[in-house]
């Protein structure tokens, strides 16, 4: 009497395969982390023709255009005077946040918007760098 099926012998051999796959992987990453790094980057770096916006730098194409590496940080938005369609490009805001915010205006502290229900700490916390309060 057998065991395992066919099958099940099949799927545990490509388990063990995968994780000892893993498992070199990480131990490779350990002992070459200038290697590991550089191959991260080089996976991160987009093709220059998806730099722009416009679907003429396509490769083949006569003219590809340089890649703009520096990007303008964005100008943090004022709780107090920003309509709520405005509020929705913020991460983690929705409609019914924006319009809560909108609201509950006006706020003297970015720890103000502690107030609105449904803005607890974490979202706080990463809205904190892209908003701001002014009387």
């Amino acid at each position: 009497m057998a065991l395992a099926s066919r099958r099940q012998l099949v799927l545990g051999l490509l388990a063990v395969a995968a994780a000892g796959t893993g498992l070199g992987a990480q131990h490779w990453r350990e002992r070459q982390p200038h290697l590991a790094q550089s191959l991260e980057a080089f996976d991160h770096t987009p093709p220059a023709w998806r730099a722009t916006t416009t679907g003429k730098d396509r490769p083949g194409s006569a003219k590809p255009r340089a890649r703009t590496t520096v990007a303008a940080a964005p100008r943090p938005i004022d709780v107090n005077r920003a309509p709520a369609e405005r509020l929705v490009a913020l991460p983690g805001v929705g409609p019914v946040l924006a319009a809560r915010i909108a609201a509950a205006r006006p706020f003297a502290t970015v720890d103000d918007l502690r107030r609105v229900p449904g803005l607890g700490a974490a979202r706080l916390a990463r809205l904190r760098p892209l908003v701001t309060v002014h009387p």
